[in-house]
């Protein structure tokens, strides 16, 4: 059984489909040396609701340099509800959002929503850890990956 994935780890790849009907894989952020965040929400859930709302307020400083993928834990849920979740965060449209696989869950051991891991541009991950994050906890987060 793998263990959870900690700082200084390389994450593993995975491929989603985006609301927009696209793949995005994981390996081609990091091959272009570009900082990821993997989030794992669901719709229903309000600690994901008000992580958006403060990520809201301060992505567009960063929303060249660092690319969020959210995917969703819930497998229920389908993209029809997706697209209308993320349509609720008109600043993030240039995120991703995605349906899950029980795949990725499984090796990103995600048994909560909030859960994040932050991947440099090296590919290593250097945050990994759950809960709602304020305003200034996301740019702190998003400060490191940029540096």
């Amino acid at each position: 059984v793998k263990s959870a994935l900690q700082v200084g780890d390389e994450p593993y790849d995975f491929t989603v489909v985006t609301t927009e009907g696209k793949a995005a894989r994981l390996s081609d952020f990091i091959e272009n040396k570009k900082p990821v965040i993997i989030y794992f929400f669901a719709t229903w859930c309000p600690w994901c609701a008000k992580d958006y709302a403060a990520l809201s307020k301060v992505y567009k400083d960063y929303e060249n340099n660092v690319s969020i993928i959210s995917i969703d834990l819930d497998l229920s849920e389908d993209m029809f509800e997706l697209k209308k979740y993320k349509e609720k965060y008109p600043e993030l449209k240039n995120t991703i959002f995605a349906s899950g696989q029980s795949e990725i869950l499984i090796n990103y051991k995600v048994t909560k929503t909030t859960t994040k891991y932050a991947i440099d541009r090296n590919g290593k991950i250097i945050y990994a850890g759950f809960g709602a994050f304020d305003e200034e906890q996301w740019k702190i987060l998003l400060e490191a990956l940029i540096k």
